[in-house]
């Protein structure tokens, strides 16, 4: 895992292939959450404008937009992600 203050258009295509995990923008960081495969989108592609995201499960791919860049992130690999239980239960 990596952490990066700022998410921009080389780390997302640098890491294609691998998983990201938000901090966001909210009162509570997601950083705080426990993390789960749930948590995480695989990076499809990286444009200049665009970053083509996919999350656990789902059918749907979903485009973050350059604008919602601004905020840390941490990148998984593909090996430390399946070490990841699916689902956080308390």
């Amino acid at each position: 895992m990596t952490r990066h203050e700022y998410d921009t258009a080389e780390i997302m295509a640098a890491n294609s292939g691998n998983y990201i995990r938000f901090e966001g923008y909210g009162i509570i960081s997601a950083y705080d959450v426990p993390l789960d495969k749930d948590g995480l989108y695989q990076i499809i592609e990286a444009t200049e404008t665009h970053v083509k995201l996919k999350k656990y499960r789902s059918k749907k791919s979903y485009y973050l937009p350059r604008s919602g860049w601004s905020q840390s992130c941490e990148i998984y690999t593909p090996e430390e992600y399946k070490k990841l239980p699916a689902y956080y239960w308390k």
